[in-house]
Formats: C-alpha cells, sequence, structure tokens
C-alpha cells in the first residue's frame, strides 16, 4: 500500500506521498483506490510518477469543481473514475468573478504566550540575532567596489585569528540598477526602502554603502528612508570622491579594520520571543506542499502571532484565487490594500501578456500541481489562521502579528523585500528541493517529503514529510519548526549558513522601467 492523504473528508482528491504506478493502492480515506490513468506534463500515458500526484476519491463528472483541502482548485474536463490520476489531461483553471467581502470571519485572538532567545541589542534598541558586517551599492557601478572591499576586511577578520569570534563574517550585497530610474517611481522606491531596510536590519553591526557619486539613487536617499528611526551603525564612500576605485577600497578597508575590535563587542542575552519576525516562503513546490510543510508552517505563524512577534507572507502572485481567504480576515482597510495589490499585478500582467495560469513551473507540475489557485492553496496556509493586520509594500518596515508584503513569486526577490522589511528569520517551504538561503536573517528549509529530505540531507533543516508517514502530526512539526527557529535565532546555523549561502540570492525587486 503506498502512502496517500485526504486533507479533508470533503475532498474529492488525495495526495500521493511516494512515487507511485498504474495499479498500485492507496488508501487515503479508510477505501481502498487502485491508481489508473497516469499522464505527463505533455498529457502522455506514463507508467509512474513523482509523490504529490491528485488522485480521484470518487468519481468526479466533467464539469464539476475539483475539492482540495476544502478549496476550489479547479474544474474537471473530463469524467474522472475513481482512483485515477487528476491532472493537466483532465481539469483546468477555474476563474472567479466572486464579489469581495471583509472581515466577516475576523478570528478572536490566539491566547498569548511568552519565551526567551539569546540576541543581541543594539544601541538603537534593536534586537539582532546575527552579526555581520555588509557592503552595500546605491548603484551597480560599486559592486565590484564592495566586492573587495568585503574580501580584503574578510581576509583581516581571518588572518587576525580569534580575535572577531562575534562576527559572522563580511559580505557584499550588490545589486543591477540604481541609475537609469525615474526618481520617485516604483523601482526607485523599492530600492530606497530595500537599502534603508538593511541599513537599519539588527542583523549587522556595521553596515557601509558604496556609491560611484553620480548615479540616479544618490546615496543620502538611504538615509532620508529612515530619517526619523534610530541611527544604525553606518558609513558612507563614494568612489568618485575618493579618486578611483583602488583608493576607495584602501580607505573603506582601513575605516572598517579600525572598527573591528567594536563591532565584535557583543554579546548574547536573554530577549523576549515577541522580537522574532518571520518572512514566510515557499520555493520548488510540489503537491504535497499544501498538505504537510505549509499547514505545519501555518501552525508556527500561529505560535510566533501568540508571542508577540511577527509573521509576513509574501508572494502576491501565488495568493491568486484564494485572496477571500485572506480578505474574510481583514478589516476592510487593509483589505483594500491587498486588492490595489492584487489590481496592480493584473494590469502589469496584462502589459507583459502574462497570466496567474503560467505560474506553476515545470517542477511544480511535474510533482502534481495543476493549477495556479491550486498552487495558491498551499502558499496562503503558511499564514495560519489569525487576523490580517496589515498589507506592506515591497520591502517597507514589517510590524507584529500576521501581515503580507506584496512582492513577486521569484524566491530572491520576495525574500529580499522581506529582509529589508525587518524579518529576522525566513522559513522557507521546499518540495522538489530548492537551496536558497538568505543573510542577516537566516533561512530554515522546511521540505515536503521524507523522499527529498534524506535525498538532499545536507541542505534540508526540517523534514515535514513525517507528517505523510503518519509519524508526527501538522501540530507537532509546526511547534518543532518554532523550536527549532528559536535555536537558529539562538546562534545555530541553519544547513544553507553552514554552506555560506546567502550573499549572492540578494536581489531587489525590478518591476520596470528602465530608462
Amino acid at each position: 500500500m503506498k502512502k496517500s492523504i485526504q486533507i479533508l473528508t470533503g475532498d474529492n482528491v488525495c495526495r500521493t506521498g511516494e512515487v507511485v504506478r498504474a495499479g498500485d493502492e492507496i488508501s487515503p480515506c479508510g477505501i481502498t483506490l487502485q491508481v489508473s490513468n497516469l499522464r505527463d506534463e505533455e498529457q502522455q500515458t506514463t507508467t509512474s510518477r513523482q509523490p504529490g500526484q491528485k488522485i480521484a476519491t470518487k468519481t468526479i463528472l466533467n464539469g464539476d469543481i475539483i475539492i482540495l483541502g476544502g478549496f476550489e482548485v479547479g474544474r474537471a474536463t473530463a469524467d474522472i473514475c475513481s482512483g485515477a490520476h487528476v491532472h493537466m489531461h483532465n481539469m483546468e483553471p477555474i476563474r472567479r468573478d466572486d464579489e469581495y467581502r471583509f472581515g466577516h470571519e475576523i478570528p478572536d485572538p490566539l491566547s498569548p504566550l511568552t519565551g526567551t532567545l539569546k540576541g543581541y541589542v543594539r544601541e538603537n534598541g534593536g534586537v539582532g540575532f546575527r552579526n555581520f558586517i555588509g557592503i552595500t551599492t546605491s548603484v551597480n557601478c560599486g559592486n565590484h567596489t564592495a566586492g573587495r572591499i568585503a574580501a580584503a576586511l574578510q581576509k583581516k577578520v581571518e588572518d587576525d585569528l580569534g580575535s572577531y569570534p562575534n562576527i559572522d563574517g563580511v559580505l557584499s550585497f550588490r545589486q543591477a540598477t540604481g541609475c537609469g530610474i525615474k526618481t520617485g517611481g516604483m523601482l526607485f522606491k523599492n530600492i530606497q526602502r530595500t537599502l534603508a531596510g538593511y541599513r537599519r536590519h539588527p542583523g549587522f553591526g556595521k553596515v557601509l554603502n558604496v556609491s560611484l557619486g553620480c548615479e540616479t539613487f544618490q546615496p543620502k536617499l538611504i538615509q532620508l528612508a529612515g530619517m526619523n528611526e534610530p541611527q544604525q551603525n553606518v558609513d558612507f564612500v563614494t568612489i568618485q570622491q575618493k579618486g578611483g576605485v583602488q583608493k576607495t577600497i584602501d580607505y573603506a578597508v582601513d575605516l572598517l579594520a579600525e572598527q573591528l575590535p567594536d563591532i565584535n563587542n557583543v554579546s548574547r542575552v536573554d530577549v523576549p520571543t515577541s522580537h522574532i519576525l518571520a518572512g514566510l516562503q515557499c520555493g520548488g513546490s510540489d503537491g504535497n506542499s499544501a498538505t504537510t510543510a505549509n499547514p505545519a508552517v501555518g501552525v508556527f505563524s500561529d505560535t510566533v502571532v501568540r508571542h508577540g512577534g511577527g509573521a509576513c507572507l509574501s508572494e502576491t502572485t501565488e495568493a491568486w484565487d484564494v485572496e477571500q481567504d485572506l480578505l474574510r480576515r481583514a478589516k476592510e482597510d487593509v483589505g483594500r490594500k491587498f486588492l490595489e495589490r492584487m489590481n496592480w499585478w493584473k494590469r502589469y500582467m496584462e502589459f507583459f501578456d502574462c497570466s496567474p495560469e503560467a505560474n506553476p513551473s515545470h517542477g511544480n507540475r511535474v510533482r502534481g500541481i495543476t493549477t495556479d489557485a491550486e498552487k495558491s492553496v498551499g502558499a496562503i496556509l503558511k499564514g495560519g489562521t489569525t487576523e490580517l493586520k496589515a498589507v506592506y509594500e515591497y520591502a517597507e518596515a514589517i510590524g507584529r502579528g500576521f501581515s503580507f508584503m506584496d512582492t513577486p513569486g521569484y524566491d530572491p526577490m520576495a525574500c529580499t523585500g522581506l529582509i529589508g522589511g525587518g524579518a529576522n528569520v525566513i522559513i522557507f517551504t521546499t518540495g522538489n528541493g530548492s537551496c536558497y538561503g538568505s543573510i542577516p536573517a537566516p533561512t530554515i528549509k522546511i521540505v515536503t517529503t521524507t523522499q527529498i529530505y534524506e535525498h538532499m540531507i545536507d541542505d534540508m533543516d526540517i523534514n515535514a514529510g513525517v507528517i505523510m508517514d503518519g509519524t508526527r502530526t501538522i501540530e507537532e512539526v509546526g511547534a518543532q519548526i518554532f523550536d527549532h527557529a528559536c535555536r537558529v535565532l539562538s546562534g545555530e546555523k541553519t544547513k544553507s549558513e553552514k554552506q555560506g549561502i546567502g550573499q549572492e540570492e540578494f536581489n531587489i525587486w525590478i518591476p520596470g522601467g528602465i530608462l
């Protein structure tokens, strides 16, 4: 008998938990089904399929709605027998024109919880959980210089063995633009908020920004973006003012080398768990994202909110066709702000001749996701069950409670925005096995199946496949994620941190308008 799971008793499909072949038996809901009619992404008959496939648990007639996890995720395009594979050959997306309702199911607040972590209390009042030195750039023309400054300073830290045990590293964060853009436009504001957010992020003990000097995005705009906030430990250097690349490198390295003892002079102390600000992300999703990892992250999110912290969902394009689930637990002003961002994306996609149907990737479909709505169901489950308190623009500072940030679904851009907004940990679910990592907010990767966890053991932090295996519940894995996050924030390294992943993943969202 092959592993399978049915999310809710009212669903008319279940999910497979391992590779299935035609003729295999599964028992998702107390009855035995024989798998049949397996098709690939080109709708050709095949003998086996990867985990995450949808299998009909009852007869579904042509035109009937496919129900998964209580959500309508598609429509049958043919009669489907019990036990048959449900995918691109017999299912299509459905578009809805529902009248939106705001706040009609706002849940009561959950009972509060308390706890402590080990963090660094900064002079400006922020609490950090890593102590990096970050070299940012206000324009792509500074990227090479920033990289060489970071490399030279890192060598000084490493050569002076044992002198700076509290400095986690020196890294450069390079960007693709900063010039040839409209002052005050959307791209301009994305850069401004992101760089200002990295400047104030308490995961840095020091930030140095490198500029060329003549770019559209002047470095003073980073300061203006946070002019009403307590100042973080930041310096600025301009290549043209210093007389060129090498002179700038020499100046910056000497400047920062003198500050290394002060940057290292930190120690972890007990801080409340209310300081957790978690960015929620998924990448390389599969059919079981909605049955194992993402619901468990939803439990984690509720737990963070109960502790007085923040959990911020992202990826606006992956809330398509399930936005009503978010609007029903949001007050009208918050809900309308969310719809404003959704409507912006509709116009944006029309301009570039694309649509939400293009969202599921090849890897998504190989592992059982058919429609954008089906992918969205899994994505929003990460947000748990509490009231949607706020909707933020890209890299806008995030607060406590459950919230949503407008970002693309592209992982590096989404996470860069979340970290720019202040997220101090990224909770990242994956089915196919994403190797994403981030700095200074560490990424904890939760994988959907035991098969991929064991296959990519050096990259995956938590195995949510135990839910499919029947050895742990969604609630137990959610509690495991929270406990693990507390240990990571207190200093334990994630799998991606151990491999040094995170510097290259800095990627500011470029929505267009390059002049």
